[in-house]
Formats: structure tokens, C-alpha cells, sequence
């Protein structure tokens, strides 16, 4: 692989992150009554965390002389306007293992490319960590609604 194909992919990651699911819900209107009370704050700390991402990787992007790729929102979560955030939940949660499979995908494809795989295993293990964070909350939340 060259270093042309790093930004492409960097690019990509880029984009999956500013169309996390939980940027999403925060972007969006979405109704938060008793119980999300307790989510929300954990998912503004995923959406900050997924813009924190994708401005390291236009970085680095920077650094190999190529351009950031442009935003665009996934006309599939525009219902999170209207949706309580509680259910919401379970989609974020299986976006934030999207993101992990992807990012593990993209790691080996970034070998010839060290700064490119350095900020990439280093996203990968911050996805993994607000995954398993993500999963203890998702599980107590459900616990406490039953």
C-alpha cells in the first residue's frame, strides 16, 4: 500500500465518526425523559469523543499532504428526533461496534504508513474502552427499567 491510500482510508474514519450515532442523538432533538437522564451524559462524552477522533485523524490526514474529506449525515438516523434516548440505546451501541470493526480493518491496511497506524490503534483502543463502558451502562439501564 502507498501513502495515497492512507488518507482515503483515514478519510473514511473520518466520516464514521461525525456519523456516529451518538453525535447523532446529541445533534438532534431527541426526548430525554427519567431514565435517559442517566445515559445522556455518557453519550455526550461518546459524541465529543468520536469529534476528538475525527479531528486527530484529519491531522494526520493534514500531515500526508492530502485534504480532510467533507461531513454527511445518514439520512437512516433522522428519527432520532423523535425517539427517546433510552431507545436509542441499543442502535448507538451497535454503531460504536461498527466503529471497532472498522477501525480493526483499517489498522493492517495502514502498515507502510506509521502515523497513520499509530492514530488508528490508538482510536481503536479508546472505541474498545467506551464500548465495554457503553455495554456496562447499557446493561445497568436495562436492569434498573425491568
Amino acid at each position: 500500500m502507498s501513502d495515497l491510500l492512507a488518507p482515503q482510508i483515514l478519510n473514511e474514519l473520518m466520516g464514521y465518526e461525525l456519523q456516529s450515532l451518538a453525535v447523532r442523538a446529541i445533534e438532534s432533538t431527541t426526548f430525554i425523559p427519567g431514565l435517559s437522564l442517566a445515559v445522556e451524559p455518557f453519550v455526550r462524552k461518546l459524541a465529543s469523543q468520536n469529534h476528538k477522533n475525527a479531528a486527530r485523524l484529519a491531522d494526520v490526514v493534514s500531515t500526508l499532504n492530502a485534504s480532510p474529506g467533507m461531513r454527511s449525515l445518514d439520512a437512516a438516523t433522522g428519527d432520532l428526533h423523535f425517539v427517546d434516548l433510552i431507545q436509542a440505546l441499543p442502535r448507538i451501541v451497535e454503531y460504536q461496534q461498527r466503529l471497532v470493526r472498522y477501525y480493526e480493518s483499517a489498522g493492517p491496511q495502514l502498515t507502510e504508513t506509521p502515523s497513520a497506524a499509530a492514530i488508528v490503534a490508538n482510536i481503536l483502543k479508546l472505541h474498545v474502552t467506551m464500548l465495554e463502558e457503553l455495554l456496562a451502562l447499557t446493561n445497568d439501564t436495562s436492569a434498573s427499567s425491568s
